[in-house]
């Protein structure tokens, strides 16, 4: 009698667990490009520069390539 009652919470389970892993995304990356650039740290000015943003934080600051 307890195995139907086992098998059917072990399917809601996987279910509700699927569900909740689809339903989360990975936050997008978002990489700024600019003609000039302050580094806060050292001063300097980039130019030019890109900026990339990942997890709403800045994750590096780069000369991009020409």
């Amino acid at each position: 009698m307890r195995k139907p009652f086992k098998a059917i919470g072990a399917l809601f389970l996987i279910f509700f667990s699927a569900v909740l892993l689809a339903a989360q995304s990975p936050a997008p990356a978002t990489l700024v490009i600019a003609g000039r650039l302050l580094d806060p740290r050292t001063g300097n000015v980039l130019s030019p520069a890109a900026v990339l943003i990942e997890d709403g934080k800045i994750s590096r600051s780069v000369r991009p390539r020409e």
